[in-house]
């Protein structure tokens, strides 16, 4: 049994993604998913108006209209009979804009109406927080939803540069630059440690958490830049695979459970581009980068965003 909190920023989209989560899981079953309710916050006294009584008979309840300020409450109330966690639907900044622009234009209507703000939402983090960004398709981002609330979340496990080290300015800057100026959007800088595998928030974090037990510091040492005709890492910076980094592979691979050659890298731009354009991208930042401003020492613990 579960309890799923809704957030959210204006515009992220959290009823069309619910919505469509709903009519696939209708129609991947028979009977639908009885264990599954969705229910939205009415002007009820109590705005956790028979949450209990579901939970208690092993339901998982999908509750929206409440916002992340309701969230402690939700955790205080119902963390003893049930997992509760907080699904945090949201966008990039950009998109969030565009959108509010759209409904804005074409509606006449304030987005602002709809439940949480938009700093809250995107600040949101903690082992209880479950992030869909929601910057795809329709599709894609019901498909997230539908993964979080029965326990069949793609997961993936990432050694990030700290957020006070030089690497993770400079790689962020980089990133937002080369994303903005070829019509992509941008990501958090990382190495991927594992190949991804599909477990709920509860075993996810576990797993994370054992990974990072068992990893000591690791220094982390770039060596060129690449391109690829891989999406995820169509401009990327070669890091140079040590004996730390790859025992830090290796152990998160099999604590998770999966197997996958280990290609270390840190991705500066992600999309479909011609080689010609990849090489030229590749070929200007191996002589206006200074790789040394990317080194840093990695330290493996529990992160969530």
């Amino acid at each position: 049994m579960a309890l799923f909190v809704v957030s959210g920023p204006p515009g992220a989209g959290k009823r069309t993604l619910l919505a469509k989560a709903q009519e696939s899981l209708a129609a991947s079953t028979p009977k639908g998913c009885p264990e599954l309710v969705f229910k939205e916050v009415g002007v009820a006294a109590d705005l956790f108006d028979g949450v209990r009584e579901e939970l208690e008979v092993g339901r998982r309840v999908v509750l929206l209209g409440l916002g992340s300020a309701m969230f402690p409450e939700a955790l205080e109330r119902f963390g003893a009979v049930a997992s509760v966690y907080l699904l945090n639907i949201t966008a990039p900044t950009v998109v969030l804009e565009e959108r509010r622009q759209i409904a804005h234009k074409e509606k006449r209507r304030r987005v602002e109406a709809d439940s949480g703000s938009a700093a809250e939402s995107i600040e949101a983090s903690g082992p209880h927080v479950i992030t869909i960004l929601n910057a795809a398709s329709v599709g894609e981002g019901a498909a997230r939803v539908e993964g979080a609330i029965t326990d069949t979340m793609k997961c993936t496990l990432w050694l990030v540069p700290p957020t006070t080290s030089r690497c993770d300015v400079v790689a962020r800057a980089e990133i937002e630059r080369l994303s903005r100026s070829n019509g992509m959007r941008p990501f958090p800088p990382h190495i991927t440690l594992s190949p991804s595998f599909h477990f709920g928030q509860a075993r996810a974090v576990e797993l994370t958490r054992q990974v990072a037990a068992a990893l000591s510091p690791i220094s982390i040492r770039f060596v060129g830049v690449a391109h690829s005709c891989a999406i995820f890492k169509a401009i990327a910076l070669t890091a140079e695979a040590s004996e730390a980094l790859v025992h830090a592979s290796q152990a998160a691979k099999r604590i998770v459970g999966a197997e996958k050659a280990f290609d270390p890298h840190l991705s500066l731009l992600y999309g479909d581009f011609s080689e010609d354009a990849r090489c030229k991208i590749a070929e200007e930042l191996s002589t206006s980068l200074q790789l040394q401003s990317f080194d840093h020492i990695a330290k493996a613990y529990p992160r969530w965003s």
